[in-house]
């Protein structure tokens, strides 16, 4: 059996901690097939970022962070 990855969110953490056993095992099951699946996908890459988006886990590649910093520029124009 691998070992759980850690979590670097503690909302996220508690929000694993407070599934019911069995759907929280099926869940972290879940949660390293998600890391390892988008480590392993060209374009996607690992993920940076775990945070609670409308009260469900939710991930952030580099690439995505990339990218909203990219049209965030895009929105603020020119010198700014």
């Amino acid at each position: 059996m691998t070992r759980a990855r850690p979590f670097a969110n503690a909302a996220v953490a508690q929000a694993f901690e407070a599934c019911p056993p069995l759907a929280r095992k099926k869940l972290l099951a879940l949660r390293e097939l998600i890391f390892d699946t988008a480590a392993g996908t060209p374009g996607v890459g690992a993920l940076e970022e775990e945070s609670l988006k409308w009260g469900e886990p939710a991930d952030v590649t580099y690439h995505q962070k990339v990218s909203r910093r990219g049209a965030a520029h895009a929105a603020l124009g020119p010198g700014r």
